[in-house]
């Protein structure tokens, strides 16, 4: 069974301080554990999220954030994820498909690294946006990943 990777949006509103926020999001993840699908959180997902995070000075949330990493599993930026994505970022640019500025860290670039070098690709990319994720690996909005998308 495939993984599943949350990208920062989805991971934002799973440690939202608002219930209603959370609620939905907390329900597809607990039905997705329930059968089986394992879901880890890539480092630069948390990097993007735990720097605003801090900067709001929501702690409540970064408490959430790190109590979540505990239970699902993080997967750290390596120096294998980097030069994959370095690979990605020249293929994009060289393609004129980049996914932001040539200034830009290119945290997708980064998560899309995640999911071929840390999953060998057998994963999918729980988003809020798809579309620059899409070119390069699986990426699909959260509320529409289901369990046969990952048999």
């Amino acid at each position: 069974m495939r993984t599943i990777l949350l990208d920062t949006g989805p991971l934002g509103e799973v440690v939202h301080q608002n219930k209603n926020t959370r609620a939905p999001i907390e329900a597809w993840m607990q039905q997705m554990v329930v059968k089986g699908v394992t879901i880890r959180i890539p480092g630069i997902a948390d990097y993007e999220l735990r720097r605003e995070l801090i900067r709001s000075r929501f702690a409540d949330s970064v408490h959430a954030l790190d109590q979540l990493i505990q239970v699902l599993g993080y997967l750290p930026i390596s120096q294998e994820t980097t030069n994959c994505a370095c690979e990605l970022w020249a293929q994009a640019r060289n393609l004129s498909q980049a996914t932001a500025s040539d200034d830009s860290l290119d945290g997708d670039m980064i998560l899309c690294a995640h999911a071929i070098h840390d999953c060998q690709g057998d994963c999918i990319i729980a988003t809020t946006n798809p579309r620059h994720i899409s070119r390069f690996v699986t990426a699909k909005k959260w509320t529409e990943i289901t369990i046969t998308d990952l048999s």
